[in-house]
């Protein structure tokens, strides 16, 4: 089972070899199979949440003028995911004590005008990692990016 062990403002540790975090970023056509997943969210409905898969890359970077993580994003393709019924999300909240409030998939975005994801109309950037088992994202995390 993937879990995002302790949500936090940092990505997950790289799983595979490509030295991008979570599982990666090229899992191939279709459904996005089971594994920890960035990239972006596009809209959300009641069960569902539309992921623009990308990559996220730690570590120095081959471009001197980048200073921090790389994201990038290769390929066009939307993929609706299914979220799962007890589904959490992490939200951010920085400047606070708890950076990451826990929260459930149904009342997400709590505040959608705090620093985390707008999903009240411009969806230009809501950065989550998914964790997805048995094919339904059970967990949802929002990256911090400063």
């Amino acid at each position: 089972m993937f879990i995002i062990e302790s949500p936090s403002m940092y990505p997950p540790q790289p799983e595979g070899g490509s030295g991008a975090a979570g599982s990666g970023c090229a899992p191939g056509p279709g459904d996005l199979p089971d594994g920890i997943w960035f990239g972006n969210v596009v809209s959300i409905d009641a069960n569902t949440v539309t992921f623009d898969l990308a990559c996220f890359t730690t570590g120095p970077s081959p471009d001197p003028d980048i200073d921090g993580p790389v994201i990038s994003n290769d390929n066009e393709t939307l993929r609706v995911v299914p979220v799962a019924a007890t589904a959490s999300v992490h939200e951010l909240w920085p400047g606070t004590d708890t950076p990451l409030i826990e929260i459930p998939f149904t009342d997400w975005p709590s505040a959608p005008d705090t620093y985390g994801c707008s999903l009240g109309g411009d969806y230009s950037w809501c950065g989550v990692w998914l964790a997805v088992n048995n094919g339904a994202a059970t967990q949802i995390v929002e990256q911090y990016l400063p």
